[in-house]
């Protein structure tokens, strides 16, 4: 008799011990979910830079390498105005690569300021350094409906070649977007109006 009242016991009490194991098993997370938000907000947004992030950079493609590079160098003038315009908090009204060396050195109207940013051929700035903006800059600017990297795009379709250099230039004080393109070995200046957008080859 006491063999069997042990049995069911023991049945039962082996029952509720798996019963409880397959409920843990049903209760742990599955490998990988919610890792991602045990980081900081935003996740890799708000990453510091690491050599991974330096990988997903855009690099020129091999077409475009043996086409002459040309489109390359015009988007890198262009992703360095716009990491300059979001390093300083302004307007870009110059961009120049002034040592040849793919970094590129762009002006950007800070209030009644301005601020040259240094961005590298990977579009992450370098280095910065505060200047001054004259009254006439600062006017024309004020009135600009065309934007430094729209005066280079419409300068760039009107002609056919790489990018040199872009500013905002005057003469006998009528304002322009002054863009310098080299067109198979020659510097052509091209000039944007500040309002209308026309391209007119000086």
């Amino acid at each position: 008799m006491r063999t069997r009242i042990a049995t069911p016991a023991l049945a039962l009490a082996l029952g509720l011990t798996l019963a409880a194991c397959g409920q843990g098993d049903g209760n742990e997370a599955t490998p990988g979910e919610g890792d991602h938000l045990a980081g900081s907000p935003g996740g890799n947004r708000t990453a510091l830079p690491s050599d991974d992030a330096t990988q997903v950079s855009p690099q020129p493609s091999d077409d475009a390498s043996a086409a002459g590079g040309g489109d390359d160098a015009t988007a890198a003038a262009l992703a360095a105005i716009t990491a300059a315009e979001d390093q300083a908090g302004g307007t870009a009204f110059a961009v120049d690569d002034a040592d040849e060396n793919d970094t590129w050195e762009v002006k950007v109207r800070v209030g009644d300021a301005s601020q040259e940013v240094e961005v590298d051929a990977d579009g992450q700035v370098v280095s910065t350094e505060d200047g001054d903006l004259d009254d006439g800059d600062r006017q024309a600017l004020d009135g600009a409906q065309v934007t430094l990297a729209e005066a280079i795009e419409s300068a760039l379709a009107e002609g056919n070649g790489t990018l040199d250099d872009a500013e905002l230039d005057d003469e006998d004080d009528t304002y322009f977007w002054a863009v310098t393109v080299d067109e198979d070995g020659d510097d052509v200046d091209y000039r944007v109006d500040l309002a209308s957008g026309e391209v007119t080859r000086d």
